[in-house]
């Protein structure tokens, strides 16, 4: 994260009227697990409340009784006020000028991208609003639910004595949001918006937004915010009654559409009219078929529901629109999001779409895909060139929705400068082709991106005295905040990603049968590119500091994941190394981690063999960085001791990378070979998993009883080779192993091992 001392929260003062009663935290029951989230009360703050979301459109379903609220939002909601630096001197070449006279004021104050009087504050995301639904004083609820099996929220109210079972879910076509309370007789609902601007009266001030403007005809409503010249938000609303059903339908069109209320209209007249029953039905077919692609099952139920709950919030979040950012579809109510809601290149947005391959849920990253390709790539070729003077694509450590580099004094500019962002985008989208074999992707797609970031380093990489190539100034995000020492040349971090855009770029092109020319060039590259910089407690971070604190960022482990090119299978010297590394980075300990970096620290695990280790840090995730809903938390909010940092801000990307460290233990595939429970902690003796992808595009289920592997299976939906490790299982480093090929068509499975 960018600027960790920098975060503010603006806290909504407003009239009682909007708020729910604070009352004690939430806490869920393991009921209906993995599949569900159940709490026997009342949920009285927005953080304890409960996501839904249909990857445009989402709502977070909180209250405590007579009062229930929604927190609404549209992906694509963003303050896009910018005022580009245009000054002379706003260049690489500055930069380093700047950082050799060591002039961090300097560097602070010209090297903002936006110039603008807002540039610490916007672009941003905004959350929509908030909408109550206000039913009699005499309220209760007796038991509020996430069903993530079908994707919707019910609740079971007890309002005047009877039951009244109230549901809410983000409908994937149309593209509304569905409210039902099922039970009402002798009363009616009450509705009532309150954008963003009308929630805390500082945040529209700040923002310097005119007061909403809104408008009803007939069970019509609609309230329009204006966000200047960002264009307009408008929230629409229809209810109907129909018997004991009371069925409100609340739709958000894009805030570029100049007819926004009555793209409104019709979205909702159409939904009405195909009415509740059918967008059930066609909701629960799409969420049923999401959940057929791949399953695991795991001996710790509370375990196997944060490995649903990550692809739940992806899928959430991520699909059709915009990429998921920080918070996915949930910022916080009535506030500004925590680091803007932005899209952070130096592990958030990685980290967010990591499952998405393993978990064979490859369409959840087209939005990624699509937009890196299509709105940040022409974006970054322009900032490319105008900032480091040469040809290619650099991208930024944060950037908003349009591509751009997030401006502001306050911003990090040792993390937006560093030179390693396009390259690990890169490396998403060769996984994207690797898992998927989709060639025409490669070629479409990846293969020009991959070119573009390779022209960049071939324009920016430096010769020097010892014929080796090296990267000139970058940094290793966040190690060193933001102070003066960050700036280096070669961070480990940022050799790996070359090496391996390289090496990617590279099998790309000898797949499409092209650029043979500059692959001789790149191959070049490759052989002269620096050594990692290496000392006696193993990987260091950068040429002049070793791993000596402990740090969120394992960037300095980049080589073995997610890099890879370091790896227990390798030299006995490699081995060595890694074993020196990960010693000293457990060494370090914890003390200022955040919460997403047990996930990220537990694939690294499963990578080295620490199986054990690769669970515990699982299990201290579950314990202690996350509210009972599952959304994930930065800080160790209950002070187990695990970090000093004790903050709650919200950001969704480890609740995704959490399930992909399960699906490390349980699969493997880098390097062209496919390991089976590679890395299952010995607690575990039961386990399962069902359609897990591999690289080559191989399902894979396997299945182990009591210790043993009974089962394992895999289909080829393309056809190919698939090299698998034996003996199946966990291979301690340095062991032997050997390789079986087996040679699939399109369209086969076989069995590997049966029962």
């Amino acid at each position: 994260m960018i600027s960790l001392g920098k975060l503010v929260f603006l806290q909504a003062v407003v009239g009682l009227v909007l708020f729910a009663t604070p009352g004690a935290p939430a806490q869920a029951s393991t009921a209906g697990a993995p599949w569900q989230f159940t709490f026997h009360h009342g949920l009285p703050q927005w953080k304890d409340g409960l996501p839904v979301g249909n990857g445009t459109l989402g709502a977070q379903a909180w209250g405590i009784g007579p009062a229930l609220y929604l927190t609404l939002d549209r992906a694509d909601v963003w303050d896009l006020r910018y005022q580009p630096n245009t000054r002379q001197n706003f260049n690489y070449a500055h930069l380093q000028e700047l950082v050799r006279e060591a002039r961090h004021d300097l560097i602070q104050q010209e090297m903002s991208s936006d110039v603008g009087p807002m540039a610490d504050t916007v672009p941003t995301r905004l959350s929509v609003g908030r909408l109550k639904i206000s039913l009699p004083p005499d309220t209760n609820v007796e038991q509020a639910t996430l069903d993530m099996q079908h994707g919707e929220v019910r609740w079971l109210l007890s309002v005047l004595g009877k039951s009244v079972e109230y549901r809410v879910l983000a409908s994937i076509d149309p593209d509304v949001v569905l409210v039902t309370l099922d039970g009402v007789q002798g009363w009616t609902p009450e509705v009532s918006f309150y954008p963003i601007g009308a929630l805390d009266p500082a945040v529209a001030n700040k923002l310097g937004y005119p007061k909403p403007i809104s408008g009803t005809s007939g069970t019509f409503n609609w309230s329009t915010q204006s966000l200047l010249s960002s264009g307009v938000v408008t929230t629409a609303w229809i209810t109907r009654q129909k018997g004991s059903q009371w069925s409100l339908l609340i739709t958000v069109p894009a805030q570029d559409d100049p007819y926004g209320v009555e793209t409104a209209h019709r979205t909702l007249t159409a939904a009405l009219a195909e009415g509740t029953s059918k967008l059930l039905t066609n909701h629960r077919q799409w969420w049923d078929e999401r959940w057929s692609r791949s399953h695991v099952q795991i001996p710790d139920p509370g375990l196997e529901r944060l490995w649903i709950n990550g692809i739940y919030k992806l899928a959430s979040s991520s699909y059709r629109s915009v990429p998921a950012g920080l918070q996915g579809l949930w910022p916080p109510d009535g506030e500004l999001p925590p680091w803007r809601g932005d899209y952070h290149i130096d592990m958030n947005i990685q980290e967010t779409y990591w499952p998405a391959y393993s978990s064979n849920q490859l369409d959840l990253a087209e939005p990624l895909n699509r937009w890196v390709t299509k709105t940040v790539a022409p974006e970054a070729g322009k900032i490319t060139r105008k900032f480091f003077g040469v040809p290619g694509v650099w991208v930024g450590g944060a950037l908003d929705v349009n591509g751009r580099l997030l401006g502001g004094q306050s911003n990090w500019m040792t993390v937006q400068y560093w030179l390693g962002g396009g390259a690990w985008l890169a490396q998403h989208l060769w996984w994207y082709y690797t898992y998927s074999q989709d060639k025409e992707f490669l070629k479409q797609n990846a293969y020009p991106f991959l070119k573009q970031v390779a022209l960049f380093y071939q324009s920016i990489l430096k010769l020097r005295a010892d014929q080796r190539l090296h990267i000139p100034l970058s940094a290793s995000p966040e190690y060193f905040s933001n102070d003066l020492k960050a700036w280096t040349s070669d961070p480990t971090e940022g050799l790996s990603l070359v090496r391996h855009l390289l090496a990617y770029t590279i099998q790309a092109s000898k797949i499409l049968g092209v650029d043979q020319q500059e692959r001789v060039q790149w191959h070049a590259m490759e052989q002269k590119l620096a050594p990692y910089p290496v000392g006696e407690s193993g990987l260091k971070v950068q040429p002049d500091a070793s791993y000596d604190h402990s740090h969120r960022h394992p960037m300095h482990l980049f080589p073995i994941f997610p890099g890879g090119d370091l790896n227990v299978e390798g030299s006995p010297e490699d081995q060595r190394l890694i074993a020196r590394s990960i010693e000293n980075w457990v060494l370090q300990g914890t003390g200022e981690w955040t919460g997403w970096s047990f996930p990220y620290a537990s694939l690294i695990a499963s990578r080295v063999r620490r199986r054990n280790q690769a669970l515990n840090d699982l299990r201290i995730y579950d314990q202690a960085f996350i509210w009972p809903n599952g959304f994930h938390v930065n800080g160790d909010y209950h002070k187990y001791g695990y970090s000093t940092h004790e903050y709650q801000p919200f950001t969704m990307e480890a609740e995704c990378a959490f399930t992909a460290a399960v699906n490390e233990m349980l699969l493997q595939s880098w390097g062209g070979k496919i390991r089976i429970f590679p890395s299952v902690p010995e607690a575990w003796r039961n386990v399962s998993f069902n359609d897990l992808r591999a690289q080559g595009s191989f399902l894979i289920s396997a299945e182990m009883v009591n210790g043993e592997i009974t089962s394992a299976s895999i289909a080829s939906p393309k056809g190919g080779e698939a090299n698998v490790v034996f003996p199946l299982g966990y291979v301690a480093p340095g062991r032997s192993f050997t390789v079986k090929t087996f040679h699939l068509q399109p369209g086969t499975q076989i069995q590997i091992l049966a029962k």
